[in-house]
């Protein structure tokens, strides 16, 4: 009977150890087949590289200088990135103004986060660690989808004064080893970050396009869109926390405190301007008032309305102090339309925010 037992046994060994070296030799044919299909050498070992640099976003770091090519993401928030076959690397960043003492902070933070965002999602986790990078703290994470276990994702994210970096790799899993000891290590290592001014109206700006009207204009590249609840005109804002701008379009025929409007700001007299100077300021006093009696501790003061130029057209801009912040509104009439972009910023960042604001509303355009 024992010798029945451990004849089967060796049956059962010899039968998985076929098994395991049949799939051993699929998947080696098939790492073979993604090699050839790439022409990537497994053996060369040196790769030349050639220096980017990106002076807005203040960061530097070496890319292969062959067999790799930049190329347009779609995503927009991603400011260089190139493709080898069968892989991509991305770099993006975040912008933000923080103190260094914050970084460790929320390095640790971020760390932990993203950790627990990948094992929500389903992530099978080969790598993570916490590092440093160009002299700040850093995060590592290497990683795959179970069901999707062709493609493997490699971030690096440094926490610095100017935001986040985060260089990403994506890659096939028969690829990857190959990539991760070849460049991948002399990318990381080439970074460089160049600490950008604490002035706000100095660090990265973004376009953003109207969507209901053929106009555009930049703002800080670190606000976010915000939906506006229970204001039919006002229904979109962008804020950083700090800077905010909330566009306005409405036709002046559908509003009466706006009738005292023409259809276009083209051709005015100094006397239609100063005139309308004065209706503008007059109407927003009266805006003021009413809220004043729900509310008597809103205030306005400092109200001051004149004409300026931007991008060619007449702009009527409107600024005023209300409770703890400053409003400026930069008024265009153009087609019958009442084309308003209202900023706001509070008292105790005014000095840079202000900046922002005039960098902000110097850039509108209008396209014909």
């Amino acid at each position: 009977m024992l010798k029945k037992f451990l004849a089967a046994a060796l049956l059962a060994c010899v039968a998985l150890n076929s098994t395991v070296q049949a799939e051993k030799s699929a998947t080696e044919k098939e790492k073979i087949q993604i090699l050839d299909l790439y022409h990537i050498n497994p053996d060369k070992t040196n790769i030349s590289m050639q220096h980017y640099k990106n002076k807005e976003y203040g960061f530097s770091f070496a890319v292969p200088e062959k067999d790799y090519k930049e190329y347009q993401s779609k995503n927009k928030n991603i400011l260089y990135s190139f493709r080898g076959d069968g892989r991509v690397f991305l770099v993006d960043c975040r912008p933000f103004i923080l103190k260094d003492k914050d970084l460790n902070t929320l390095n640790n933070k971020f760390f932990y986060k993203k950790l627990a965002d990948l094992e929500e999602k389903g992530y099978k986790i080969l790598l993570k660690e916490q590092l440093s990078i160009a002299k700040y703290p850093a995060m590592r994470f290497s990683y795959y989808l179970p069901e999707k276990e062709l493609a493997i994702f490699d971030d690096y994210i440094i926490i610095t004064p100017n935001g986040t970096y985060k260089f990403s790799y994506v890659g096939n899993r028969f690829i990857y080893p190959i990539d991760e000891k070849l460049f991948l290590p002399k990318i990381i290592q080439s970074v460089k970050i160049t600490p950008l001014s604490d002035d706000i109206y100095r660090r990265p700006f973004t376009t953003k396009t109207l969507k209901d009207y053929p106009a555009s204009f930049t703002m800080p590249a670190n606000c976010i869109l915000m939906p506006i609840k229970n204001d039919p005109h006002h229904t979109f804002a962008y804020s950083n926390g700090y800077f905010f701008v909330s566009p306005m379009i409405v036709n002046i025929t559908d509003k009466a405190e706006l009738s005292f409007y023409p259809n276009s700001f083209a051709n005015l007299s100094d006397k239609d301007k100063e005139t309308l100077a004065a209706k503008e300021a007059a109407r927003i006093q009266k805006k003021v008032e009413a809220k004043q009696k729900e509310n008597p501790k809103y205030k306005l003061d400092n109200i001051k309305a004149q004409f300026i130029t931007i991008g060619g057209e007449n702009c009527l801009t409107v600024s005023f102090d209300l409770s703890s912040s400053t409003e400026m509104d930069y008024i265009f009439v153009r087609d019958g339309k009442f084309i308003s972009f209202d900023y706001q910023y509070p008292f105790d960042d005014a000095t840079r925010q202000k900046a922002a604001v005039v960098k902000s509303a110097k850039s509108i355009r209008f396209n014909p």
